[in-house]
C-alpha cells in the first residue's frame, strides 16, 4: 500500500513540475513552403436568347376537289352539249376538274414565322488555388526540424520547451 501511494505522489508531483517548467522560446525559420491544391470551382447560369423558328404545315382542303368537279362538270356539258353528249361531256369535265381541284389545293404548304424565348443553363468556370498549411523548416539549439503549420510562421515560430525529470531505475 505504501508502494503504491509512493507510485501515485511521483506522478503527480511529476505531471505538476512538467506543469510547471513548461516554457516557450523561438526558433529561426528557414523555410516555409505553401502546401497547396487546385480546385475548379463553377456556378450555373441561365442564358435566355429570342430565337426565329419557323412552323411549316401541310394544308389539305377536300374543298378543291368538290369546286374543280363542279367546275369542270359545268364546262364539260357546255362542250358536250354542242356536240350532243352533254351527259358525257359533264363525267368528263367532272372528273378532270377533280383532279385538276385536288391537285391544286393538296400540295400546299403553310410557313408560320415568329421567335420563341429558349432557355439553357451554362456553368462559369475557373480554378482556385488553395493553401492547406505550411511545411515549416526550423532550427532551434543547433539541430533542424521539420512541422506542418496552419499558417505562416513569418521568420520565427514558437516551440514548447520543457523540462521532465528522469527517474533512475
Amino acid at each position: 500500500m505504501k508502494r503504491l501511494m509512493l507510485i501515485g505522489t511521483v506522478l503527480l508531483s511529476s505531471a505538476a513540475i512538467a506543469d510547471h517548467e513548461r516554457s516557450y522560446e523561438y526558433a529561426k525559420v528557414l523555410s516555409a513552403e505553401p502546401i497547396t491544391r487546385t480546385v475548379t470551382r463553377s456556378n450555373p447560369r441561365e442564358v435566355c436568347e429570342d430565337v426565329p423558328v419557323e412552323i411549316h404545315r401541310e394544308r389539305s382542303s377536300r374543298g378543291g376537289k368538290l369546286i374543280g368537279a363542279l367546275i369542270g362538270g359545268a364546262i364539260g356539258h357546255a362542250v358536250g352539249h354542242r356536240h350532243d353528249h352533254p351527259t358525257a361531256g359533264t363525267v368528263v369535265g367532272a372528273i378532270a376538274g377533280a383532279h385538276v381541284g385536288a391537285a391544286a389545293s393538296d400540295s400546299r404548304t403553310v410557313v408560320e414565322r415568329r421567335t420563341e424565348l429558349r432557355c439553357r443553363t451554362t456553368y462559369d468556370s475557373w480554378q482556385e488555388t488553395i493553401v492547406d498549411g505550411y511545411d515549416v523548416r526550423y532550427k532551434y539549439q543547433g539541430k533542424v526540424y521539420h512541422t506542418v503549420s496552419p499558417y505562416d510562421p513569418g521568420k520565427r515560430i514558437r516551440v514548447s520547451v520543457s523540462v521532465q525529470p528522469e527517474w533512475e531505475d
